[in-house]
């Protein structure tokens, strides 16, 4: 077999049959795909056919936008359906024997959407604006794939984005948009792109990009871009010196980048020194013993943000009165409800408010278990009452709303993948975010965060899901089954999917989960009895990873307290523990069940329709694996406790089989092990370096 390789993070042995570092990559550029079609499918009775010869039809005076978006769906009916197209616009002569396929018109209304009226002759796209016309298109493909051929159901589609704007990172690599990456996260609905900028054209990690031309070539997608400032000025606004270093930390980027929507701030990053005594007033990346028992400003609703957020937003409305200020609220969600009701009440009202709609929760597991939301999680719906509170305060105020939802496939619960394909727990959060919009008016969404974005089912389950008009969410969901993996096969994926939305339900979403043995899975190391191997989020000596890559917040040494987050790892009494090894290994059965079922599925499909059901027992399996590293761990804490070695070595076999079985998974996909932030920090390399570490600590563990 040849295996094409890429960029090698760290050395590496690619082995035969397996997926080589960084080929996931194809696939997020990737736009159209060849397999759409099958041919074995016919045209049927109330269905329009786009044949060879098709013409698409756009107004003289249509904007770049729309061409380009009738040339991309030339593109897709050739590549994904095998049908010959062309563009012209309405003033130019058609030749003789060529149809208008599609006819594009753009007519302005009060509000976002498009109308498609499909006939026995042809299809109408009537769109607001460009960016809706293009919209139109991409739902054509997307009803096309799903029924598998070149052909669309007659009648009329009446569609609107329930949210206006929805904001991904790259899936790429750090702040990397190749532009084929940009049409495919236009392709899925996205209006926006973050860019984390530490500085004129310096990116995550100190690399530099030209970000004016990032922002050139988002907007021939029809994406904006939105910035967030990783440099500060550590001054507080009263001083004679803060309207210059505000200048030039913050209005220079504005004026740098004249054409970006929006500029994004929030307290740990952008902290300041706060007069307000209900904070300590300090600087967090120089801590000071005197300074504990106080939280710093960056993680307390001082009120003088409020003063911060009136000297910084007219030095950037300066540089470009339509760059949005958008004001995250992050870090504030376990303090007071009256002091961050004050805050929000002295904030001036044109800015954007963007709350993390599910964190700062206690919320109870179906075993008891009370557990809380430390971050990002798909475990608890949402919202959460820190949301609630804020949503509605912004709503009074008449303040914009977004909010930090990560709703876009993944969340912080796991690291090193590429999604949760845990669809029916998705659907509750993406009908929460819709109730949310009709309640306090959210208009806005932060679909994911550093781990970036992955193009899959849920992915396209989501758009479908919050626009009006579109598709129900049972018919859609076996819809994709069908397509993907054949009509006899439709009810063994929903069954593994519904396994998966029950295992994402089960998962408990502590610091020590989400940045222990659930960040980097069956790479995390099992050290009881050993060195200490935590350095306060970085990697322990030797642990394999790229050069130049900022490791993602990990704590090595499980049993060990949570260096900055507390003191679980000494805290937790058993019976706890004990709940959550109940829940982990309920997961554990799940996963494994439903990889189970992909793989029976994968043998039973052809070669060439086998790729999708292999990576996802694939999936299934990688996660199956980082649950049960979890429940080794907790069980093997317990016994460290109480200083049972031998159980400690019984568990470490265990867990030794387990990381070894991990190998051949994150062979079969190389995205499996990779983090967007940190490169790969879950894969063969890491495995391997863990169990040769367990080797040295416990000796033979076959």
């Amino acid at each position: 077999m040849k295996i094409k390789v890429f960029m090698v993070a760290c050395a590496v042995t690619v082995l035969a049959g397996a997926e080589a570092p960084y080929a996931f990559r194809e696939r997020l550029v990737c736009v159209h795909r060849q397999d759409r079609r099958d041919f074995s499918q016919k045209v049927g009775d109330g269905e329009f056919e786009f044949q060879n010869g098709a013409q698409i039809v756009v107004p003289d005076s249509a904007p770049a936008l729309t061409r380009r978006s009738a040339e991309d769906f030339c593109d897709y009916l050739l590549v994904s359906m095998g049908v010959n197209a062309s563009v012209r616009t309405s003033g130019q002569p058609t030749r003789p024997g060529l149809s208008a396929a599609v006819t594009v018109r753009l007519a302005a209304a009060d509000r976002q959407g498009y109308v498609v009226e499909t006939k026995t002759n042809g299809v109408w796209i009537t769109a607001t604006d460009e960016k809706m016309a293009a919209q139109a298109f991409y739902h054509l493909e997307d009803l096309m794939n799903l029924r598998r051929g070149p052909y669309l159901k007659l009648g009329d589609e009446k569609r609107a984005p329930l949210f206006t704007h929805r904001l991904t990172f790259s899936g790429y690599g750090n702040d990397i948009f190749p532009d084929a990456h940009l049409n495919q996260i236009a392709h899925h609905g996205y209006t926006c792109i973050e860019v984390w900028l530490a500085g004129y054209d310096v990116i995550s990690q100190g690399v530099r990009q030209d970000v004016n031309d990032l922002i050139e070539r988002a907007a021939r997608y029809g994406l904006d871009v939105k910035l967030s400032p990783r440099n500060r000025a550590y001054v507080h606004p009263d001083d004679p010196k803060a309207e210059a270093m505000y200048e030039e930390a913050y209005g220079r980027l504005v004026q740098f980048y004249p054409h970006a929507c929006g500029i994004s701030f929030v307290g740990e990053v952008n902290e300041f020194p706060s007069k307000d005594k209900r904070s300590n007033g300090g600087n967090h990346l120089a801590r000071k013993p005197e300074d504990a028992g106080k939280p710093y400003p960056g993680w307390f609703p001082c009120s003088d943000w409020a003063d911060w957020v009136k000297k910084v937003k007219p030095i950037i409305h300066r540089h470009n009165p339509d760059c949005r200020f958008i004001f995250s609220t992050y870090n504030w969600g376990f303090q007071d409800e009256k002091a961050r009701a004050d805050l929000i009440a002295a904030l001036p009202t044109d800015i954007t408010l963007i709350p993390v709609f599910e964190m700062f929760e206690k919320h109870v597991k179906r075993n008891g278990l009370v557990s809380p939301v430390a971050d990002y999680s798909l475990s608890y719906i949402g919202p959460g009452q820190y949301f609630r509170t804020e949503a509605a305060q912004a709503k009074a105020a008449g303040i914009e709303l977004w909010s930090n939802c990560n709703s876009g496939g993944l969340t912080w619960d796991f690291g090193n993948i590429p999604y949760q394909p845990a669809p029916w727990q998705w659907h509750k959060k993406w009908e929460a975010l819709k109730e949310a919009h009709h309640k306090w008016n959210l208009v806005g969404l932060r679909e994911n965060h550093e781990y970036g974005w992955y193009p899959s089912f849920i992915a396209e389950l989501e758009k479908e899901c919050i626009w009006e008009g579109g598709i129900d969410f049972e018919t859609h969901v076996r819809a994709i089954a069908v397509r993907d993996f054949g009509t006899d096969n439709a009810d063994k994926a929903l069954e593994a999917w519904r396994l998966w939305s029950r295992a994402a339900a089960d998962y408990v979403p502590t610091d020590e989960n989400q940045y222990g043995p659930c960040r980097i899975g069956a790479a995390y190391p099992f050290n009881f009895f050993g060195e200490d191997l935590q350095k306060r989020w970085e990697p322990p000596s030797g642990f394999p990873i790229a050069p130049g890559c900022r490791f993602t917040i990990c704590h090595f040494d499980f049993a060990k307290p949570i260096g900055g987050l507390g003191t679980a790892a000494l805290t937790l009494d058993e019976s706890r523990e004990q709940k959550e090894i109940e829940l982990f290994e309920s997961q554990v059965a799940d996963y494994g069940k439903g990889a189970s079922l992909f793989r029976g599925i994968a043998d039973s499909l052809p070669e060439g329709r086998r790729t999708e059901a292999v990576r996802q027992a694939a999936l299934g399996e990688y996660l199956m694996r980082a649950c049960l590293t979890a429940v080794h761990l907790k069980k093997g804490r317990i016994a460290w406790r109480k200083g049972d070695r031998a159980e400690v070595e019984r568990l470490a076999r265990a867990e030794y089989a387990n990381a070894e079985a991990a190998l051949a998974v994150v062979d079969e996909d190389s995205r499996l092990g990779f983090l967007v932030s940190s490169g790969y920090t879950g894969s063969r390399p890491q495995i391997e370096w863990k169990l040769r570490k367990m080797r040295e600590l416990y000796g033979d563990l076959k």
